[in-house]
């Protein structure tokens, strides 16, 4: 008689009280973020900016409150720029460091799309260096190889909330280039070299939904440099407008060549963001997600052995890692990884004919970037340690940032550990 659910075995999910089978988290402080969002529409400020030069040009007062925020979370000489999603960050950013026609920039191959395309916008080439097997960052030794005299920047993504190698900004001092770190993944990541989304020369986060930090869309820029930030600001909102009005009042153009885009948060998506953000930081959010993070871990590894735990780079750092997902390696050659995945996914869900349903757990992350069709012109050879992990060895889950009771918790272990002990069902 079978005993894995996958094969018509009883489910160890047995029964859900919830409407869901893993419910999405909610809002913080769900009481406060309403009233002052009452309070925000019945003033009607849903947006305060004003493309041209006056005292909205920079934003209303939850934008502004905001950007102070992180300024006061990341101190240090950081300025902050409020932006509509981190794909815009990614965008100014790259107009901010002044890319151009014939410039190349090493990316990642295994990210959101976003932190390849963006310098397609510029109208510079994206080149694809390989990933670390363990950190699944860049890894430096390919991004060396990739370095050529056109190459003026790296955009560096801190995957899954892991902090990247810094020998890449060894790497970017030696050869005089600009570091854009894609932090979007990793807001209250710290490294034994500062902290993710200040290493770079224009870090970015992200608050998309299902991010740490959401606010359904927004995304924050944080630099050092007084000039980045003021292109930033300008491409941000509308920069050859406001530099037009400079022009007619008689006042220094700062940069006249720079035309701009409407990339501006608005104040209701900044006002959730603020309280999301406190709530992050100053309560219990981050601790939150680690103390689960680490149940999971235990739990899984300390039972399956053909499961390796992720590594943390920096682990004498709290947190070293955010973990906005959870990364882990297959190790067996008899039963393909996918096999087992889906085996576990079964015992914690699901519609008949749908037994993986509404479980955040899969085997691989996304189709490595230089198979896209948009980079069809790019260098597309196979990367060899993205496709061993993309199609052999990795799976992931984002359920430590739900909101999971104990027994939850038990029930996810409880699945790979049946599913291990009874593998000879899937042969």
């Amino acid at each position: 008689m079978n005993k894995l659910a996958i094969n018509g075995g009883e489910k160890i999910r047995k029964e859900v009280v919830r409407d869901s089978l893993f419910p999405r988290r909610e809002l913080a402080n769900m009481k406060t973020v309403s009233a002052d969002m009452l309070a925000l529409l019945d003033e009607n400020k849903l947006s305060s900016f004003r493309g041209s030069y006056n005292e909205n040009f920079y934003g209303g007062e939850w934008v502004r409150a905001l950007e102070k925020q992180y300024e006061n979370y990341f101190p240090g000489g950081n300025i902050a720029i409020s932006v509509n999603s981190a794909t815009s960050g990614l965008h100014i950013a790259c107009h901010a460091i002044g890319l151009k026609p014939g410039d190349e920039v090493i990316v990642t191959p295994w990210s959101m799309s976003c932190s390849a395309s963006a310098p397609l916008v510029c109208g510079a080439t994206p080149v694809f260096a390989d990933i670390e097997m363990d950190y699944y960052c860049l890894d430096p030794t390919s991004v060396k190889e990739k370095i050529t005299k056109r190459t003026k920047a790296i955009i560096v993504v801190d995957l899954f909330g892991q902090g990247y190698s810094e020998e890449i900004d060894n790497l970017a001092k030696e050869h005089n280039l600009y570091i854009i770190e894609d932090a979007a993944q990793a807001i209250g990541s710290d490294t034994m070299v500062g902290k993710s989304g200040t290493r770079g020369d224009i870090g970015i986060f992200s608050f998309t939904q299902g991010k740490h930090i959401s606010a359904g869309e927004g995304g924050m820029m944080l630099t050092k440099n007084k000039s980045l930030a003021k292109r930033c600001q300008l491409l941000r909102n509308h920069a050859e407008a406001v530099q037009g009005d400079m022009y007619q009042q008689g006042e220094e153009v700062p940069f006249p060549d720079l035309f701009g885009y409407n990339m501006r948060m608005t104040e209701m998506s900044a006002l959730v963001a603020a309280h999301e953000t406190k709530h992050f930081f100053g309560g219990d959010g981050l601790r939150y997600i680690i103390e689960r993070t680490n149940k999971l871990i235990h739990g899984i590894c300390k039972y399956v052995p053909i499961i390796s735990p992720p590594k943390i780079r920096f682990e004498n750092v709290y947190p070293g890692h955010s973990f906005y997902v959870l990364p882990f390696q297959y190790n067996n050659e008899h039963i393909h990884r996918d096999k087992f995945i889906n085996a576990v996914k079964a015992e914690l869900a699901g519609e008949e004919g749908r037994p993986d349903k509404g479980v955040p757990i899969n085997a691989g992350y996304i189709m490595p970037l230089y198979k896209n069709p948009l980079f069809a012109n790019e260098e597309r050879s196979p990367l060899p340690n993205v496709e061993k992990l993309q199609y052999e060895k990795l799976f992931l889950t984002t359920l430590q940032l739900l909101p999971l009771t104990d027994e939850d918790i038990n029930d996810i272990i409880g699945a790979f550990v049946k599913v291990y002990k009874n593998m000879g069902e899937l042969v």
